[in-house]
């Protein structure tokens, strides 16, 4: 990837979340569809920076528009985030390498507005058994095809462990832990 490439990425992931407002919209946006009104009322701001936020993230491709409707002689939009595809590595390969980063894009805006709401309201690291951890490392082609394996059987895990948590939980849903899972290695440019 060129450097200006690179700052292109940085710059349109830091646009979505450098604002507080803006992750928790992104966020929301993942959870729910909603309009700018709606969430101005759930977060109890002023409709004028929700929507500003809104356009911010429509912008940057990280939502989508899904409806409108007419309200008072206006048109309401209604948005909810592009949501990132879980692929395992089969799956991926299938993708081009443009595809590839657009979805990556995607998965590291919506990880990124979670981590930031989690930061602010202090429930990032709250549990003990809470990870966050970056492991900077240089391996070989086995390595690397063995952090891919370790990486598939752990995306399978975290997805049995999510549909079972959801059986017990029943449809009603309460009593849950929201959380994110955030799995990923990269290779990193040398240098």
């Amino acid at each position: 990837m060129s450097a200006a490439k690179k700052r292109d990425v940085h710059r349109t992931i830091g646009s979505v979340v450098a604002h507080p407002l803006r992750s928790r919209c992104l966020t929301r946006l993942s959870e729910i569809t909603a309009s700018p009104a709606e969430l101005a009322i759930e977060f109890r701001k002023p409709l004028s920076d929700v929507s500003y936020h809104v356009a911010t993230l429509l912008k940057a491709g990280a939502i989508e528009l899904v409806g409108e409707r007419p309200v008072r002689g206006s048109i309401q939009h209604f948005y909810r985030a592009i949501p990132a595809p879980c692929l395992d590595t089969r799956e991926n390969a299938e993708l081009s390498l443009e595809g590839r980063l657009e979805l990556a894009r995607l998965t590291t805006q919506l990880a990124t507005a979670d981590a930031t709401i989690a930061l602010e309201a202090r429930t990032l690291n709250r549990r003990p058994e809470a990870h966050v951890v970056r492991i900077p490392m240089v391996v070989d082609d086995d390595g690397w095809g063995e952090l891919a394996e370790l990486y598939d059987e752990m995306v399978e895990r975290i997805s049995a462990v999510r549909a079972a948590s959801e059986e017990r939980r029943g449809d009603d849903g309460d009593g849950g832990i929201p959380i994110t899972a955030f799995v990923t290695f990269f290779e990193r440019p040398a240098g």
